[in-house]
């Protein structure tokens, strides 16, 4: 299961690299998650990970 979630990493990683958005499987349905979707997911990620830090 690890290695499933460091592809779907690595996915995200390379689709905003690249500029191209992903096609995922959510709640049954195919969704289409642009680049620039991908790239605030990760910021907002990066966010509140940097914040818990500091709490601590």
């Amino acid at each position: 299961m690890a290695g499933m979630l460091r592809a779907a990493e690595m996915a995200r990683e390379i689709a905003i690299q690249t500029n191209t958005g992903i096609v995922v499987q959510k709640e049954g349905k195919l969704v289409h998650i642009s680049a620039e979707e991908l790239r605030k997911e990760r910021d907002d990620c990066e966010k509140s990970s940097s914040s818990a830090k500091h709490k601590s």
